[in-house]
Formats: C-alpha cells, sequence, structure tokens
C-alpha cells in the first residue's frame, strides 16, 4: 500500500503538471472503474496498475512521438539491467542522442526515481 500511495501522492503534486485537483479526479476515477471491473475480488495490485497505466499515459500526453515511442525501451533496460545506468550512460547504451533519457525520466518520477546528478 506504501508503494501505491508514496507513488499517488508524485503524480498528483507533479510540479511541471501544475493542476493537483484534475490529477487526483482522474486517479479516483481509474480508481473506481478499476473497482468496479474487479468487483469483490479487486486485488491491490490491479489499483497500482490502475496507477501506473494513469502515469504512463500522462506520460505519453507530455512527450513528443519520437519520446514516446523510446519509452518502453528506456524503462525495459532499466528494468533488466543488473545495476544501476546513470541517463547518460542509458542514452549510449541505447544509441540515443545525449539527453534523451533525462527528458523522458522527469514524467515518469512518480513511479521511477532518479539520481539528480549524473555521477550517481
Amino acid at each position: 500500500m506504501f508503494i501505491f500511495a508514496a507513488a499517488a501522492v508524485r503524480f498528483i503534486g507533479d510540479q511541471a503538471e501544475r493542476d493537483p485537483e484534475n490529477r487526483l479526479t482522474n486517479l479516483l476515477n481509474a480508481g473506481n472503474a478499476a473497482a468496479k471491473r474487479g468487483g469483490a475480488s479487486t486485488s491491490p495490485f490491479s489499483i497500482l496498475d490502475t496507477l501506473y497505466t494513469q502515469v504512463l499515459e500522462n506520460a505519453a500526453k507530455r512527450l513528443g512521438d519520437t519520446l514516446k515511442a523510446r519509452i518502453n525501451l528506456i524503462l525495459g533496460t532499466i528494468v533488466l539491467a543488473e545495476q544501476h545506468l546513470s541517463p547518460t550512460a542509458l542514452d549510449a547504451l541505447l544509441g540515443f542522442p545525449a539527453g534523451t533519457v533525462g527528458r523522458v525520466l522527469p514524467v515518469l518520477s512518480a513511479i521511477l526515481t532518479f539520481p539528480n546528478g549524473e555521477g550517481d
């Protein structure tokens, strides 16, 4: 439950979006819809999936087509990497122009934590 609460707070309070009321309403509506679909058997994971879906849909709206197309590759690489890779290292590994990963990560900050500095 802590994972959901932490991600929800980061999603709702995203400073770049500056519309916490609308984000809260969208999140509650999506959660209610998920609960209705699942009925009494709604698992905490389905509610968390709903939050993650909301974050990813919002990220897709905020990114251009080129960066949108690269989200899956970036997220997949982060998940499968055996060690932490900086945004610069991810750019180099994936063959992206410098700064590409650094432009994608902030829109995913509700569900993904990353260091501010390159040396971390």
